[in-house]
C-alpha cells in the first residue's frame, strides 16, 4: 500500500488543503441603493470524504476575502479503530470536491495506509 502510514486507533492528523489564489476569478457586482458597482471575488467550498475513520467536518471553506497566494485550510481526522483494520492494513482514500460559488468544481484524491 503507498500514501503516509498511520496507526490505527490514532487521532487528531491533520490534512491540509492548499489552493491557489487564482482559483477564485474576481468579478464586479451592481448593489446598494443607489446601485454601486462593487468588485467581488469568489469563495471556495471543500466537501470532505474519507472512506474509513472520522472526519472532525464535512466542508471548509476559503473565504473570498483571503487574499493569500495559496490559501490552506485543514481539517482533522480520526484512523479507524484497530478492531476495524485486518492484519495486512487498509488503505483509506479521502476525497476533496471543491465548488466555486459561480457553477465551477474540482476534485481530488490521496490515500493514506493504516496499520494495526
Amino acid at each position: 500500500m503507498s500514501g503516509p502510514r498511520v496507526a490505527a486507533g490514532s487521532n487528531d492528523h491533520v490534512i491540509g488543503n492548499t489552493t491557489d489564489g487564482a482559483d477564485r476569478e474576481h468579478y464586479t457586482l451592481v448593489q446598494g441603493d443607489p446601485p454601486v458597482v462593487t468588485p467581488a471575488r469568489e469563495r471556495l467550498q471543500i466537501s470532505q470524504f474519507t472512506t474509513a475513520g472520522k472526519l472532525k467536518s464535512q466542508f471548509a471553506v476559503v473565504e473570498a476575502t483571503d487574499e493569500s497566494a495559496a490559501p490552506t485550510v485543514d481539517v482533522a481526522w480520526d484512523a479507524p479503530e484497530p478492531d476495524a483494520v485486518p492484519a495486512s492494513g487498509t488503505a483509506v482514500t479521502f476525497t476533496f470536491v471543491v465548488r466555486d460559488e459561480r457553477g465551477g468544481a474540482d476534485w481530488t484524491t490521496r490515500t493514506a495506509c493504516v496499520t494495526p
